[in-house]
């Protein structure tokens, strides 16, 4: 069918995939943007020769180089074929990359956007980067990835006077850009125009620059010199500043010179005060006009539902909010935005009954605030809500005058007496019902027995408990016959309860990182009456041993909580014919050849004779660390390519928490 296709329509067809945004490609973090790359962009032209041959000038049109075997691949095709020079137009190195810099200079001669880092190290070789910078005549140069702790060698420096040098020769340049983030300088961090005077001397003697991007961090104040510096240049005609939301303008502006202030522009920040920026206004309200007039009530209802519920509903990892003054709302403000659903109430009547039915399905009631329930009842009378729209009820500070409707989810805060009272209501109809009982009182489970198509069991204590008269009363062996999931946080002793429970259709068992084992735990003897039921476990990585795995014959999944470090191999020797994926959350804090050869013996465990059903092994990094280097530097010290390519050998992928693996790289010829 491409056949058919005029090259230029072709054209338009593949620039997406091939090119790339100049959000990326002018990235100025301390972290390239490009080391979460999945695939490469040059896969589109091995389709077919039309393709290659309408796709190349877009390939070259923006070239990224993060590997000296990257610019050695590049220098030999422009060797080959030096026409895909005039194709480059944006230019991005992140690295010294030795001489093939140099070869690529001599046909790149259209080059106009010049993104390049700073973080020149002393076993770099700077020859070819020197010879792009004197051969080179961009309209815009950026600064990027600027490296944890400043450097000062041979190759800097070089590097460094080079730019200086050749920044006022440059005839087209019109806009340059400072790298966003800082480099440790002694005890504090710094940024690139204070840590580089000369650099912003040199961009004082350019008559065609026009433009200045530069970063003020919240804790450090331009350079008057530096600033100053750049005033004395009349030709620009703007300095754009990035401050922080925390950093009002004016406090932004009383940091700058007043001779730059008249052409200084804050970005990046709600309330700039930039009174030359045209902001956008709204229109005259139409008291007529009704949106999606056009549908019928029906429709437009279900449209409205949806968007008002993406707006009030909380992300798993989003905080309580702003404070609110409206502090005890009848639904569940751990569920809901709060301010947002007060907003949205006070819109219109056809929001305001939108919204309560939303909100109805979470609800949270407090003894001691009465009027939540006389409200949330009100509501369900008024709009002809069923009590089946409600989902999940939370009920703190139980008490004689709160009466509710139970229903097929419940989450409870509560003593046992009311545990009792959710059986007789609701015990038939609940599939998941959550418990945090407290631990300074006993708590009789008994009444558990009364929910018959439980599914889904968290049950949390508010301190450790492992006293086994925590817990009062006993089960009967047919309690809980649907029961599918298993949660238990500090209250470790529920499992000794329904150990004498059949629970037939009992799967998932999480004991969260709250909960420890003594020597003689109650753990083992769970697992012997149910382990083998068991596909999907989660433990701290100090509760998995070899008796859990001999245990549970048919586990699928196992996900370790807390490792502080490698996992002890003598739990994994053994092997498991099951076990398809293990789920590993790690602190990485611990570094050296002794932390790297514990994750390379615990990483041999894993063969296919010894785990023939495992896929996958995937990491969960705590702070939001990379699993996998981001740098050649980095790949030159990390072990993790090597082991994740010694497992790939096994048909083991090692995984992050993006779900990315390890892409093997080009390798340099010798």
């Amino acid at each position: 069918m491409s056949q058919a296709l005029p090259n230029e329509l072709l054209k338009e067809i593949l620039s997406p995939p091939l090119l790339v945004p100049d959000k990326l490609f002018a990235d100025t973090g301390a972290t390239s943007p490009f080391r979460q790359a999945t695939h490469s962009s040059a896969d589109v032209l091995l389709v077919c020769n039309q393709w290659m041959r309408v796709g190349t000038p877009v390939l070259y049109e923006t070239v990224v180089i993060r590997s000296t075997a990257q610019a050695q691949a590049l220098a030999l095709a422009l060797k080959s074929t030096p026409a895909f020079g005039r194709f480059i137009k944006n230019l991005r190195i992140e690295g010294a990359f030795g001489a093939h810099l140099g070869k690529i200079a001599l046909v790149a001669l259209n080059v106009t956007d010049f993104c390049f880092s700073l973080a020149i190290y002393a076993d770099a070789n700077v020859n070819g980067l020197v010879k792009l910078l004197s051969t080179l005549d961009p309209e815009r140069v950026i600064l990027t990835t600027a490296p944890p702790t400043a450097v000062k060698n041979k190759g800097h420096t070089a590097v460094l006077s080079t730019l200086c040098r050749c920044i006022p020769k440059w005839s087209r340049f019109r806009t340059f850009h400072y790298s966003s983030s800082t480099s440790l300088v002694g005890r504090s961090h710094s940024t690139d125009y204070n840590m580089y005077p000369e650099l912003a001397g040199a961009l004082a003697r350019s008559s065609s620059l026009r433009a200045v991007h530069f970063w003020l961090p919240h804790s450090e104040s331009p350079g008057t010199s530096t600033l100053f510096t750049l005033a004395t240049n009349v030709a620009i005609t703007r300095f754009y500043v990035t401050a922080p939301h925390s950093l009002e303008a004016r406090h932004v502006e009383h940091q700058i010179p007043h001779s730059m202030r008249s052409r200084l522009r804050i970005v990046g920040q709600e309330n700039a005060g930039d009174s030359n920026v045209a902001h956008p206004t709204a229109s005259l309200p139409n008291p007529f006009f009704t949106p999606l007039s056009n549908v019928s009530p029906a429709t437009r209802s279900a449209i409205w539902s949806r968007i008002i519920s993406n707006a009030i509903l909380k992300y798993a990892d989003e905080g309580a909010g702003p404070h609110d003054s409206w502090a005890t709302p009848w639904f569940d403000k751990e569920h809901y935005r709060q301010k947002t659903a007060k907003a949205i109430l006070l819109v219109s009547r056809s929001f305001f009954k939108l919204a309560v039915a939303l909100l109805c399905r979470h609800v949270a009631l407090d003894a001691y605030h009465i009027t939540q329930q006389s409200t949330f009842q009100s509501y369900l009378r008024q709009l002809d809500i069923p009590y089946s729209e409600v989902q999940v009820v939370k009920i703190c500070n139980w008490g004689p005058r709160l009466e509710v409707h139970f229903t097929p989810v419940c989450k409870i805060d509560l003593t046992t007496s009311v545990l009792t009272v959710i059986g007789q209501a609701s015990g038939s109809t609940l599939t998941h019902l959550v418990i945090e009982a407290p631990q300074d009182l006993p708590f009789d489970i008994t009444a558990l027995s009364q929910f018959t198509q439980l599914e889904t069991l968290h049950f949390k204590v508010q301190r450790i408990s492992q006293d086994p008269k925590f817990l009062l009363g006993h089960l009967p062996a047919d309690a809980l016959p649907r029961l599918r999931t298993i949660t238990v946080v500090n209250g470790s002793v529920l499992l000794a309860k329904l150990a004498v429970c059949r629970i037939p259709r009992f799967e998932e068992l999480r004991v969260a990182i709250g909960t420890t084992f003594s020597p003689n735990d109650l753990l083992p003897a769970f697992l012997a009456s149910h382990g083998r039921k068991v596909k999907r476990l989660t433990l701290s990585t100090v509760a998995t041993s070899r008796n859990v795995f001999n245990a549970c014959t048919r586990l699928e999944a196992l996900e370790m909580l807390a490792a502080f470090e490698a996992p002890s191999p003598e739990a994994f020797e053994g092997g498991h014919a099951t076990l398809q994926e293990l789920k590993i959350h790690w602190a990485a804090n611990a570094h050296g050849q002794a932390e790297d050869n514990a994750w390379r013996m615990f990483f041999e465990m894993f063969t296919r004779d010894l785990y023939p059903s495992l896929r996958e092994i995937r990491f969960n990094m705590y702070g939001g660390k990379d699993l996998w280097p981001s740098s050649e530097r980095e790949m030159k010290k990390s072990p993790w390519p090597d082991f994740a390519s010694k497992l790939a050998a096994q048909g083991v992928t090692i995984l992050d928490h993006n779900g990315r693996a390890w892409r093997p790289r080009l390798s340099a010829r010798r």
